[in-house]
């Protein structure tokens, strides 16, 4: 065997294991973004997690919240305090959410989910959705993210006097 033949035989085996070691870290990197995406939803469920065990946990939470299923409830002001309160925490869930799918940790359809439990929400309690365009007045640029986009649409149907 000759040198040439013996320098082809070793290119081949270089480029093979150049080859091998793209296909080791394709799939490494793979395996790392499945797992911050893992990450990203498992903080989101915490969140969600939490703001369950707020209300589940505290009585006079719950009493707030079933208060705001009226739309026309009348709330003390220290209820009122506690609505607030529980519509920023609620904004917070579904920023993270929106932020998540914004740098794709988060999928359409996860992303969906969430953009749709918002409007469903703010549906089932009216006084919440007051809460949520209270604070929508203090930071303008939070209705203009994607997940609000239900939000935005009961809050002008309760406006208008429209079903939503």
């Amino acid at each position: 065997m000759n040198w040439d033949a013996l320098g082809a035989v070793g290119e081949i085996v270089g480029a093979a294991a150049v080859l091998a070691t793209l296909i080791y870290l394709a799939r490494q990197v793979t395996h790392s973004v499945n797992l911050a995406r893992a990450q990203q939803n498992k903080g989101l469920m915490d969140s969600y997690h939490g703001w369950n065990e707020l209300i589940a946990n505290n009585p006079a939470m719950a009493e707030v919240l079933a208060e705001a299923t009226k739309p026309r409830s009348e709330l003390s002001p220290g209820q009122l305090v506690q609505l607030r309160h529980l519509a920023y925490r609620a904004i917070d869930v579904y920023m993270g959410a929106q932020l998540s799918y914004t740098n794709n940790q988060l999928s359409k359809p996860e992303f969906e989910f969430y953009k749709h439990d918002i409007k469903v929400i703010c549906g089932f309690y009216p006084r919440l959705l007051e809460a949520f365009h209270e604070i929508f007045s203090l930071y303008p640029n939070a209705e203009n993210y994607e997940i609000f986009e239900g939000v935005k649409q009961r809050l002008k149907s309760s406006s208008t006097g429209e079903a939503p």
